[in-house]
């Protein structure tokens, strides 16, 4: 077992609690876990045109589009983010979890 993907799976874990209690650290945790993942699938980092679209057409990759958009829009609450934007993130992450449970075994 990759020790990447367990400590991929571990923020996730902690991502989907601090989503419900400390909202605060909860978009540094996300973005953390969905480069390490980004990184497993794609097995490297390069600085070009090509590494940045296949960056994009991953499934975390476009997680982070996603977050970055949330960053950027103004929510009726009175810190500037709603709980109810990071609900697609929760679901993702946790058929993340899912898919990394049978594996552990």
């Amino acid at each position: 077992m990759n020790k990447l993907y367990q400590i991929e799976t571990l923020l996730k874990v902690l991502f989907i609690i601090c989503y419900w209690v400390a909202f605060g650290y909860c978009i540094i945790i996300a973005v953390a876990a969905c480069f390490m993942a980004v990184y497993r699938r794609l097995k490297t980092v390069e600085f070009s045109v090509a590494y940045l679209d296949r960056f994009l057409q991953n499934e975390y990759g476009t997680d982070i589009m996603l977050i970055m958009s949330f960053y950027f829009t103004p929510s009726a609450s009175s810190d500037g983010y709603s709980l109810f934007f990071y609900v697609p993130l929760v679901l993702h992450f946790l058929t993340g979890i899912a898919e990394f449970i049978p594996l552990a075994r």
